[in-house]
Order: C-alpha cells, then sequence, then structure tokens
C-alpha cells in the first residue's frame, strides 16, 4: 500500500510506533511522524520505501526516541540517487531531532537515507547506529531543510508538465475552461 498525508503525533513513548510494518511492504510518503517511541519500525522482512524514480517521500520524522528503525533483514529505503545523472528517489525526508538515534539498523537490516535533511550539515555520525550484521547509507546530505532538489525552482515542472512528486499537472491558470482543456489534454 501507499502510505501517504497523514500526521502521527503523540503515540507515547513507552514502545508505542508511529507506524509499525510486520512482514509487509508500503511506500510512505508526505507524512508527519513525531513523539513516538520509533518513528518507523520496519521489522521481520519488512521494506518500506519513500517513493520511485524522480520522486520524493517528502516525510518528516522528528521527534521520536529513534525515528527510522529497521530490524530482522527488513530494509528502508528513505532516499538515494545518482547526482551526477541528477537521478534521484525517495529524496527530501526530514530525519532529525530524534533523541536516541535518528536511524537504527539491526539484525541483518539496512537503511538508504541519502539525499535528505538529517539535521545538520556536517552530519552528526552519532545519531545512526547499525549494528556489525546490519549497514546504513546517509551518504549526500542535504546542507539545510530547504535545499533539497525537488523543493527548488529550478526543478519545479513547466505549467501543463506533471509534476514527479505528485503526478499533478502544474497550471498557471485561473479560468475554468482552461483548467478543463489542460486536465484533458495530460
Amino acid at each position: 500500500p501507499t502510505i501517504t498525508s497523514n500526521t502521527l503525533i503523540n503515540n507515547g513513548t513507552s514502545q508505542y510506533v508511529g507506524l509499525y510494518l510486520y512482514t509487509s511492504s508500503a511506500e510512505v510518503r508526505m507524512n508527519s511522524i513525531n513523539g513516538s517511541y520509533y518513528g518507523i519500525w520496519s521489522r521481520f522482512g519488512s521494506s518500506v520505501t519513500a517513493g520511485g524514480v524522480g520522486g520524493g517521500g517528502n516525510n518528516i520524522i522528528t521527534n521520536n526516541t529513534t525515528g527510522l528503525l529497521a530490524t530482522d533483514n527488513s530494509s528502508i529505503y528513505f532516499g538515494d540517487g545518482i547526482s551526477v545523472k541528477n537521478e534521484y528517489w525517495g529524496i527530501c525526508n526530514e530525519i532529525y531531532g530524534n533523541s536516541r538515534y535518528d536511524a537504527s539498523a539491526e539484525r541483518g537490516s539496512y537503511i538508504m537515507a541519502d539525499f535528505n535533511w538529517l539535521g545538520q550539515y556536517p552530519l552528526n555520525q552519532s545519531k545512526f547506529y547499525a549494528d556489525g550484521t546490519s549497514s546504513i547509507s546517509n551518504d549526500y546530505p542535504e546542507t539545510s531543510a530547504n535545499s533539497c532538489p525537488l523543493f527548488s525552482p529550478l526543478f519545479a515542472p513547466a505549467p501543463g508538465k506533471a509534476d514527479n512528486n505528485t503526478g499533478s499537472v502544474v497550471s498557471t491558470e485561473t479560468d475554468p475552461a482552461s483548467v478543463i482543456k489542460l486536465a484533458m489534454e495530460y
């Protein structure tokens, strides 16, 4: 399933989870998760992604005890790309301000968190934990919360073209007949 446009707040601090995946998979986009013990927990072979090629996750994971947790052969893909080719997927998330770890990977798990705002630049690696069987990639952190290329006017689609983040058509039209015509062309 795709989980989009939710605000999950104050789920408690005694092992409560904002979003819990147990032997499942999901695409997670445009969510705000804060105030939980674990913001997102991917467990027992689960996989969480934050958007496809050319799309951004635009999730905000903050003020939890641990922001992202992958355990028991699970994965979280919250940003990757090839910057020299200008190809990105699942980027532009904000993962920061979690009290213990912003991301933790344990027991054969993997977290990809490239091209995201991770709270500060340069990055504080002590906010990321991987046990000896797991790994985290947090290369290419954004230099500020507003530095993500998908939020830049340089990457904004031209009027009448589809937005890679939402699939919506961008229009500067205000006349209802022109908007309907544009929607029919798309």
